[in-house]
């Protein structure tokens, strides 16, 4: 497993991209996969750095897990189902609500099987790309 933690600041999302990319790339990634990948993640942690803000002191934390021809991305700070669901409530949906819904669908149309996955120390954001091997 490779991870990075990072203080929940939207200037160190540029480091959680090349750190994917990076990871990514190094177990044989393809570029394309590679570049939507950094557009998702991008998604992903500014969604949970707005959330760890909403109080709690707890960093970012990104994670790579390779495994069975795969390599699976986790970020941290989520709230369950916030970007899998782009249905609006039947009030005006706030800017917050429009941007996590902007955020759904982008990474629903680059990764249909992202997910959340509850654990102990809370719910994760998951998506996965092929991956050869390690280069």
């Amino acid at each position: 497993m490779f991870s990075i933690e990072f203080p929940p600041e939207a200037v160190h999302v540029s480091t959680a991209r090349i750190f994917s990319a990076a990871v990514a790339r190094h177990f044989g990634a393809d570029p394309a996969d590679i570049e939507d990948l950094k557009i998702a993640l991008t998604e992903a942690c500014g969604s949970a750095i707005s959330h760890v803000n909403d109080g709690s002191a707890e960093p970012v934390r990104l994670a790579a897990v390779p495994g069975g021809g795969m390599l699976t991305f986790e970020v941290n700070g989520h709230r369950r189902g916030e970007l899998l669901s782009s249905d609006s409530p039947a009030a005006e949906p706030t800017t917050e609500e429009q941007m996590i819904a902007l955020s759904a669908e982008l990474i629903a149309a680059l990764f249909p099987d992202a997910e959340f996955i509850d654990k102990p120390e809370g719910t994760f954001f998951r998506l996965s790309v092929p991956a050869g091997a390690a280069g």
